[in-house]
């Protein structure tokens, strides 16, 4: 089994690029292990001690890569509306709605772990773009029971545009209320 999963383990890691695994019981969203000290290096050196579901440390530990979850398929489906490149990325999915994933590359990746996503102002939560301190799950089961699966693209590497859609010059997330845009809905910017 631990070839199995080691092989698992590469074959993910071809879709995302370098990137820190953590195991994770089956049927859980929490590690059993802290998870918070694991290392790249320790992640490579240890891929045949992954249990049966696999999450990944998104941010500056895997090198930019950050994950956008959208909580139910219409929200994802209006997010990948308003930013159609997102749909050459890898994307994964558990139980509804589902993860979009991308490298920012030059730096600007905002340092926090999760910062709430809206499609426009003053509407509900929709969202979350996952970075440095967060980890989310790409393999194994779902609590729901269903197994988690991907399109099998490989990561998209983007740049992040300054002062655009609600990311500030140093990769902040401006304040909404001052912002002119503050209608717009959040789109990543070009270049992609």
């Amino acid at each position: 089994m631990s070839e199995t999963i080691q092989t698992l383990a590469d074959e993910i890691l071809e879709l995302l690029g370098p990137a820190t695994l953590i195991p994770i019981p089956t049927r859980s969203k929490q590690p059993r292990c802290k998870w918070q000290d694991i290392t790249h290096a320790d992640s490579e050196r240890s891929k045949h001690k992954l249990t049966e579901s696999i999450a990944v440390k998104v941010g500056d530990p895997s090198f930019g890569l950050i994950s956008i979850d959208l909580d139910s398929d219409e929200a994802r489906s209006q997010f990948l509306g308003l930013n159609p490149r997102l749909e050459e990325t890898l994307h994964s999915f558990g139980a509804r709605g589902g993860n979009i994933w991308i490298r920012i590359k030059g730096g600007g990746v905002p340092k926090t772990g999760f910062i709430t996503l809206r499609l426009s102002s003053g509407h509900e939560a929709v969202g979350e773009w996952r970075s440095t301190g967060g980890f989310t799950l790409i393999h194994g089961i779902h609590p729901s029971g269903v197994s988690y699966r991907n399109n099998e693209k490989k990561v998209l590497s983007l740049t992040l545009g300054e002062k655009r859609h609600g990311i500030g010059r140093k990769g902040r997330p401006r304040n909404r209320r001052k912002s002119r845009r503050s209608r717009n809905p959040p789109k990543l910017s070009a270049p992609f």
